[in-house]
């Protein structure tokens, strides 16, 4: 029996004051703080052997992980439903339509429920509701799992997210190396709201 919306959004905790979003390159979101921000946390945990920097590899692993995720009936694709729950999820975490909360407890197959924005197929039109995610990413990708859907069939395969994944990878490397370290990182909103905030007097 579908949990009603409603009851969707009570699985999410409510955000504290100073809880800051970050979305990371395959679209999975994190939540931090001034003192730990977001887009750190997505790093350490993407850094499978913890030695502070970000292989091509760790990447995609990191990519294939959230893929499992997404693809709710593990048929090796991320559908147009599955889209449609993940894009529901993204506007709640995102401040768009609820508090914030725990996407992947939010995106776990055993929590269905209606799409408050299931009106059509995934497509440009339908992200106007979701386009302040892109505000909370390095890439400014409204949507970031539909947009490694590159044959547009309105599906994103296994190998298509991978691809991506890779090609992110090498957008965040910018000196080449084939590794990512952490002064590579483009500077995220939660960081920013960081490095302004005032140092505390003494």
């Amino acid at each position: 029996m579908p949990v009603p919306f409603a009851a969707l959004l009570l699985l999410a905790s409510p955000a504290a004051e100073e809880d800051l979003v970050f979305v990371s390159p395959m679209g999975e979101v994190f939540h931090g703080d001034k003192a730990s921000p977001p887009d750190l946390k997505w790093f350490a945990e993407a850094d499978g052997n913890h030695d502070g920097r970000l292989s091509q590899a760790e990447m995609i692993a990191d990519a294939d992980r959230f893929f499992a995720t997404l693809d709710r009936d593990g048929n090796g694709e991320i559908g147009p439903e599955e889209l449609r729950h993940y894009e529901m999820i993204l506007h709640v975490e995102t401040g768009g339509g609820g508090p914030a909360g725990p996407m992947r407890r939010a995106l776990d197959p055993t929590v269905d429920g209606p799409d408050s924005m299931a009106d059509g197929p995934p497509g440009p039109m339908r992200y106007r509701g979701i386009a302040g995610a892109a505000r909370f990413n390095y890439f400014q990708l409204p949507e970031p799992v539909i947009a490694a859907d590159l044959n547009l069939d309105r599906g994103v395969s296994r190998d298509e997210f991978e691809r991506a994944a890779m090609q992110r990878f090498q957008a965040l490397d910018s000196n080449s190396d084939g590794r990512v370290d952490a002064k590579e990182l483009p500077d995220s909103p939660a960081r920013k709201v960081k490095r302004m905030a005032p140092t505390p007097r003494p």
